[in-house]
């Protein structure tokens, strides 16, 4: 299971700011930020909420306790482990694929139920 500080360092290096950017974003020394994502130091409540907002996921996927979150289009992102299950990338890819068409097929059905639900009756 993924930690804390392993999502957060993978998160950084993906888009492409450093560990002094992290820390001048949270207003805390460069040291401290380090501490992060070695799991010397845990954010405090404010701290993970602004990194979850900075990375565009949410606080229980940035700390491991799910392995998806919601985009800003409200689609549902999938992060499945390389190694799960021995699975090669073509079918990782396959995986993913499969999870999008599931999250819009489910997005859909939300709007059309709610489209019936608040259309007026004369």
């Amino acid at each position: 299971m993924a930690t804390f500080s392993d999502r957060l360092k993978e998160l950084r290096k993906a888009k492409g700011v450093t560990q002094r950017q992290m820390a001048d974003l949270l207003g805390i020394a460069e040291r401290n930020y380090q501490r992060y994502e070695t799991g010397v130091v845990d954010p405090t409540a404010s701290n993970a909420t602004k990194l979850a907002d900075f990375f565009e996921v949410s606080v229980d996927y940035l700390i491991g306790r799910v392995n998806f979150w919601h985009d800003k289009e409200g689609h549902i992102v999938v992060k499945v482990p390389p190694d799960i299950f021995g699975t090669t990338d073509e079918e990782l890819a396959e995986i993913e694929k499969r999870a999008i068409m599931w999250s819009h097929s489910i997005n859909y059905s939300f709007r059309k139920h709610n489209s019936i639900l608040n259309h007026p009756l004369h």
